[in-house]
């Protein structure tokens, strides 16, 4: 017999205070659940704009047709999975994200940032997120690259933010996002 409904299983998402938001260099071993703590190559990205995190997969289809014009056939040409998110804390980890790894330098407390066309490094991304209840979820993207950014806008009403869209790039085991979700509280 089916399980019935259950609002249970319905809920809205946070980040886990203290850190939600980590990226490390590609190629660093992946967590496996929800709760290990995540290697020390693993940098907290810090605070992200309440909008937060946006992961879209977006597919091209095309339409084929038989002599007679009535449609017989689909396929998929292409599809683009990624995510999208602001920051809106002003450091170096941030930064590092937004305009390179190698771009953001920190000495003599500055941090001295270089916007060039420097090639932006492959990225791995965990987001440590909370659903109801305090159940946990765990979401890790092997292999990403940042591929767009917004505007950057500064005014007294506004937080400043930066922007940024990471196009998720295909691993070698083909997952592009592996979820660890607490199964109950």
């Amino acid at each position: 017999m089916a399980t019935a409904n259950t609002t249970d299983n319905v809920s809205v998402g946070k980040g886990v205070a203290g850190g939600y938001f980590y990226t490390a260099p590609k190629g660093t071993a992946l967590p496996t659940d929800y709760s290990t703590p995540l290697a020390e190559a693993y940098t907290n990205c810090g605070f992200i704009s309440d909008e937060g995190i946006t992961s879209a997969k977006d597919a091209s289809t095309d339409t084929f047709q038989d002599l007679n014009g009535d449609d017989i056939a689909t396929g998929t040409s292409s599809i683009e999975r990624t995510i999208q998110l602001q920051f809106v804390e002003m450091r170096p980890e941030s930064l590092k994200e937004v305009f390179g790894q190698s771009n953001v330098t920190v000495a003599n407390d500055i941090i001295t940032v270089r916007d060039n066309n420097n090639d932006m490094d492959e990225r791995v991304i965990v987001m440590e997120l909370v659903l109801k209840d305090g159940r946990r979820w765990r979401r890790v993207c092997p292999l990403a690259k940042v591929q767009e950014w917004d505007e950057v806008q500064v005014a007294s009403t506004e937080l400043v933010g930066m922007g940024v869209t990471y196009r998720l790039l295909k691993p070698d085991d083909g997952d592009y996002i592996i979820d660890y979700i607490q199964a109950s509280a």
